[in-house]
C-alpha cells in the first residue's frame, strides 16, 4: 500500500511539473510576441510621426506607451506637451513623462524639470512651440546610431558629469551669468540646450530645443560650451559621442542681484 501511494504522488507531481512547465513555455512565447507587436506598433508611430502624420501617429503612439514602452511613453509626452496630433495637455504630457522616467528614458527626468511650474492654464504653455522637434528620441533599439550626426541619443552607459546631477546643476548655478537686458525687462524661464558629449569626455555642439528669449538662449549655450569634461557615454564597452540634453533655469529671484 505504501509503494503504491508513493507511486501515485510522484506520479501526480510529475504531471504537476510537467503542467508547469507548459505554462512557462506558453508565458515566453505570449511574452515574445507582446514584445514583437510593441516594437512593431513603436516602428509604425515613429515613422509617421516623422512624417508629421501626427493624427495618425498619436493612436499608436499611445497603444505601444501604454504596453509600457520608454520610448512611446516618452514621446507620447512630447505630443501632449507640443498639441501634436491632440489636444496640448501639460498635465498628461507630464504624466506619461513619469511613466518614461521610472523606465530608465533620462530625457524625461529633464522635461519634468523643465516644466514642473507650467500647467495647462499657465500662458507659458505656449513656449513649447519654439521647441525643436529633434528633442524627441527616435523609438529604436538602444544604442543604434544617429545617421546624419554619427552621434548616439540612448547608449548603454550615458554620459556623467563628475560627482552627478547635482554637482552639475552647482557648477551652472556658479557659473551662469544673467543677461542684464533679461533682468530688466523680468524675462526669466526654462532654456532647453542639447549638446554632444563627445568620446574623449568634451562638450561639442551646443544647440537650443527649447528657446525663451535670445539673450538667455545665447547665455545657455555659453555656459554649456565652458562646462567642464563629462565622463564619456559607453556603448559596446567603447567610448562614444553621446547627445545629452539639460535645462538651464532662469530666475530671477535666485540668480539676479537685488535691485534697489
Amino acid at each position: 500500500m505504501h509503494n503504491l501511494l508513493m507511486h501515485i504522488t510522484m506520479k501526480s507531481l510529475t504531471h504537476k511539473w510537467l503542467i508547469i512547465v507548459a505554462l512557462l513555455v506558453l508565458y515566453g512565447f505570449t511574452t515574445e510576441a507582446q514584445t514583437s507587436e510593441t516594437n512593431g506598433l513603436t516602428e509604425r508611430a515613429y515613422d509617421l510621426f516623422m512624417s508629421k502624420k501626427y493624427s495618425e501617429a498619436f493612436p499608436l503612439m499611445v497603444k505601444a506607451a501604454e504596453s509600457g514602452d520608454g520610448f512611446s511613453q516618452f514621446s507620447l509626452g512630447t505630443m501632449y506637451y507640443k498639441g501634436l496630433g491632440t489636444v496640448a495637455d501639460v498635465e498628461e504630457a507630464r504624466r506619461w513623462w513619469w511613466k518614461a522616467a521610472n523606465n530608465g528614458i533620462t530625457e524625461a527626468n529633464i522635461w519634468l524639470i523643465a516644466t514642473e511650474n507650467e500647467t495647462n492654464d499657465d500662458k507659458t504653455v505656449t513656449s513649447h512651440k519654439n521647441m525643436d522637434i529633434a528633442v524627441v528620441p527616435e523609438p529604436r533599439k538602444r544604442g543604434d546610431r544617429h545617421e546624419k550626426e554619427g552621434t548616439f541619443h540612448n547608449v548603454e552607459q550615458m554620459p556623467t558629469f563628475p560627482g552627478g546631477e547635482a554637482a552639475l546643476m552647482k557648477w551652472i548655478d556658479l557659473h551662469i551669468q544673467y543677461p542684464t537686458m533679461a533682468q530688466e525687462n523680468n524675462i526669466q524661464g526654462s532654456v532647453v540646450v542639447q549638446f554632444v558629449v563627445t568620446k574623449t569626455g568634451q562638450v561639442g555642439e551646443v544647440k537650443v530645443v527649447r528657446s525663451v528669449d535670445k539673450d538667455l538662449d545665447r547665455e545657455a549655450v555659453r555656459v554649456c560650451k565652458s562646462l567642464p569634461k563629462f565622463v564619456p557615454g559607453r556603448q559596446n564597452g567603447q567610448a562614444v559621442n553621446v547627445w545629452y540634453t539639460l535645462p538651464i533655469i532662469f530666475n530671477l529671484h535666485k540668480y539676479a542681484p537685488a535691485r534697489h
